[in-house]
């Protein structure tokens, strides 16, 4: 199960660092991704999930499956009832 203390606190992601981990043998992603402009309510988490064995860079973009969700605590909460929807669930 991915919780909070699983995917690291809230405040890692405003460094725009990505965080990878793997359950179930999926891997998933978690970066930050910043808007052009100073407006940081328009940032987004983006979560990625991908079959094991390979690392993202190195999988075939059509076994990815991304969603977005918006950069605040509740986008937060959001990646992780995804995240266990997807990897802990199916």
């Amino acid at each position: 199960m991915i919780d909070r203390n699983t995917i690291l606190p809230f405040h890692f992601y405003t460094y725009n660092k990505p965080f990878t981990g793997s359950l179930n043998g999926k891997r998933y992603r978690i970066i930050r991704n910043q808007t052009d402009g100073s407006a940081r309510d328009l940032d987004e988490f983006t979560v990625s999930i991908w079959p094991e064995p390979y690392a993202y860079d190195k999988t075939d973009a059509e076994l990815i499956r991304e969603q977005t969700f918006p950069f605040s605590e509740e986008g937060y909460e959001a990646v992780i009832a995804y995240l266990n929807e997807y990897l802990v669930l199916e």
